[in-house]
Parts: structure tokens; C-alpha cells; sequence
């Protein structure tokens, strides 16, 4: 069962790569910098944290209450964490994004 949700998340990932190029009306399949790439664990991490977590409407509802930085800080912290406890075979990118991400 898990190795079919984890092959079921890929697959969404991917999708989701793919929409995105499109909606962009890029070329992927060119060879220039946005050339088309297979999800990687960091597509997949992201995807996970913009789509299967409440990180977005988050963000939106303490824009205005919080100092945004500290906001974005602290729901960071909050969202990984939890992404981590679910997801613990991607530790290593979850924790190399949310240090990208409390950097900024």
C-alpha cells in the first residue's frame, strides 16, 4: 500500500509540473531553462506543502496580523514539521527547504 501512495504522489507531482508548465505556455519539452524535468523529491515536497496543507491560506489569514517575516517564519516551522511527521522519507529535503525558507 505504501509503495502505491508514494507512486500515486509522484504521479500528482508530476501533474501538477506539468500544469504548471503549460499554464505558463512554456515549451517544456525544448531544451532551453525551462526544459521538462521528472518530479524530484523537491517538486514533491513542494507539491505536498501547496496542495495537501493549509501553508497557503495560512500565509494569507496572518499577512495581517503578524510581522509577515515572523509570520512566514512560523507557519514554515509549523507546516514541515507536520509534512515531516507524514512524510519522513523526504527529511532531508523537508529540512533543506524549511532552512531555505527561515533564511529568507
Amino acid at each position: 500500500m505504501y509503495v502505491y501512495l508514494r507512486k500515486k504522489l509522484k504521479r500528482l507531482t508530476q501533474a501538477n509540473l506539468d500544469d504548471w508548465y503549460l499554464y505558463r505556455e512554456l515549451n517544456y519539452h525544448s531544451y532551453d531553462e525551462f526544459a521538462y524535468h521528472k518530479a524530484t523529491d523537491w517538486d514533491i515536497v513542494n507539491y505536498i506543502r501547496h496542495n495537501l496543507t493549509n501553508y497557503d491560506d495560512e500565509l494569507t489569514r496572518l499577512a495581517n496580523r503578524v510581522d509577515r517575516q515572523e509570520g512566514f517564519k512560523l507557519i514554515s516551522r509549523k507546516i514541515y514539521a507536520e509534512i515531516l511527521k507524514v512524510y519522513p522519507e523526504y527529511r532531508t529535503t523537508i529540512e533543506k527547504q524549511l532552512q531555505e525558507h527561515l533564511s529568507r
